[in-house]
């Protein structure tokens, strides 16, 4: 059995038991694994399923890294996420907007 059909019994496996967070991992990494497949019409080996995740695993550790580093440089200046000053204004996140009164986020329909 291959490293790929192992990881799509697991993922069988992982629903089964309704882990949650164990199948999402899993269905990120097959989808990898089949982004791959068709871009280059291949199919892959052990050892590209391998290559595929030990980059996704430096992926996720650069993404931490960067985050870490963020919060450290954020909290240094007194700028880190939800340290809002006193009587600041907050706005709906689009481009430093006022957030709407009405409830709906941009491009919803009213009725």
């Amino acid at each position: 059995m291959g490293l790929k059909e192992q990881i799509t019994d697991d993922m069988k496996t992982a629903m089964r038991a309704r882990e949650s967070e164990r199948l999402g991992t899993i269905r990120l990494l097959l989808a990898a694994c089949k982004q791959k497949e068709v871009d280059e019409r291949i199919t892959l080996d052990d050892a590209a399923v391998v290559g595929i995740i030990d980059k996704m695993i430096k992926q996720r550790k650069d993404s931490i890294e960067a985050f870490t580093s963020a919060q450290r440089r954020g909290v240094h200046l007194g700028t880190a996420p939800g340290s809002g000053r006193q009587g600041e204004r907050r706005t709906g996140g689009a481009g430093g907007l006022p957030a709407p009164a009405h409830g709906r986020g941009a491009g919803a329909q009213r009725h």
